[in-house]
């Protein structure tokens, strides 16, 4: 007999299904009830197949998993006991993973800047759970648009920085509660955080800056 309960199916060879007093139902719930055991909510069972023509009429059955964390496919060993006999089965695992994930909250284009604010973070059940993105996703543009409720990948970013050497930027001048703003050019290309050295005034006067956003960067005096 080979059986999947995705497709609710089963190909019996001999033997009824309706003669066998182990059930699929319990099968399943009893390999659900094995990887709640160990790994709690984290993993859900997907489908499953027996690797059988046949299966005895037997309740005295136990069952050992073989998963690896974060794997989609694994295995489970069935042992029935049927008439002094201890008879072996092996059962495959498909499986779906507990992941969190960034998705896009809206639709976004190619080239445009990843935004933090731009995504939402989800968990979802995926096969398997996707490469981290950076922290720092404002460092980074869309290598691909994303359409609203995509998955964010790390394959989709390209880190690009926020100023480029050469550029004219928005520079700010905060000193306590006064704030002036004018333009600068900026001598190095930086990232959020990065501190660069800014041209400023007629005179060229150049200074140190912090870059705080594309194509703009603030001096504390």
């Amino acid at each position: 007999m080979r059986c999947s309960l995705k497709l609710l199916t089963c190909v019996v060879s001999l033997i009824p299904l309706l003669s066998f007093s182990l059930t699929l139902s319990e099968l399943e719930s009893e390999i659900k009830r094995k990887l709640r055991e160990v790994y709690g909510d984290k993993a859900k069972l997907k489908a499953i197949t027996v690797y059988a023509r046949s299966l005895p009429p037997s309740r005295d059955f136990h069952v050992s998993l073989r998963v690896s964390e974060g794997n989609p496919r694994g295995r489970a060993t069935l042992l029935v006991n049927y008439k002094g006999k201890t008879l072996l089965f092996t059962v495959g695992l498909d499986l779906l993973w507990r992941c969190k994930v960034l998705v896009a909250s809206e639709d976004l284009l190619t080239g445009e800047r990843a935004y933090p604010w731009l995504f939402e973070e989800k968990e979802i059940y995926l096969e398997r759970c996707p490469r981290e993105v950076p922290g720092d996703l404002i460092n980074h543009t869309l290598l691909k648009g994303l359409r609203k409720g995509e998955i964010l990948r790390r394959r989709h970013l390209r880190r690009t920085p926020l100023v480029r050497s050469g550029e004219e930027v928005r520079v700010t001048l905060r000193r306590g509660n006064l704030e002036i703003t004018l333009r600068g050019v900026v001598l190095e290309s930086g990232f959020f955080g990065d501190t660069v050295r800014v041209r400023v005034g007629s005179r060229g006067k150049i200074l140190r800056a912090v870059v705080v956003g594309e194509g703009s960067v603030e001096i504390r005096l």
